[in-house]
């Protein structure tokens, strides 16, 4: 883990790109076929259902479920029809470089369940992502930190153990 921190964490930096919440009521369509986009993303569900590929295996996701979708990744989805689906949603990048994530080989979702931590910093990152305050840039970002935190302790992080054997 020592070297995971030399390399990683003493430079580590995280950009939010874009943010929010969207609520897709039961007439509006929300899909896009497959393909690659450039940023890191989180899809944290909070109501109704979608389906998402992810590298060619499919997955209903559902109120509870929260997505990490590395940049670069073969990627589709859609809302189920007729139905309201809600969620957070945030598109972020990691620097130095995105070879974090590959290193600790997160799941591609985690069930939420009661844990409440994910859905208040999705909802305060909500409220003032669009803010052009200084204090509320720098909350955002400390708010990405926190969520890939969470998110990797959700992931099993804790097991995770990185040398620099491992990671060369």
């Amino acid at each position: 883990m020592e070297f995971l921190q030399d390399i990683f964490f003493a430079n580590l930096n995280v950009v939010c790109r874009a943010g929010g919440f969207f609520n897709a009521k039961a007439g509006i369509r929300w899909e896009n076929g497959n393909h690659i986009f450039e940023q890191n993303k989180f899809y944290y569900i909070t109501e109704g259902e979608c389906s998402i590929t992810i590298e060619d295996k499919d997955y209903i996701a559902k109120a509870g479920m929260w997505f990490f979708i590395p940049a670069g990744t073969y990627h589709k989805y859609e809302k189920i029809q007729g139905k309201t689906f809600k969620k957070f949603w945030m598109h972020f990048d990691v620097y130095p470089d995105a070879k974090l994530f590959d290193m600790l080989n997160l799941k591609i979702y985690v069930s939420v369940g009661d844990k409440s931590e994910a859905n208040n910093l999705f909802s305060r990152y909500a409220e003032i992502a669009k803010s052009e305050s200084l204090t509320d840039k720098i909350e955002c970002k400390a708010i990405l930190l926190k969520l890939i935190g969470e998110y990797i302790k959700l992931s099993d992080g804790e097991r995770i153990s990185l040398t620099r054997k491992g990671y060369l």
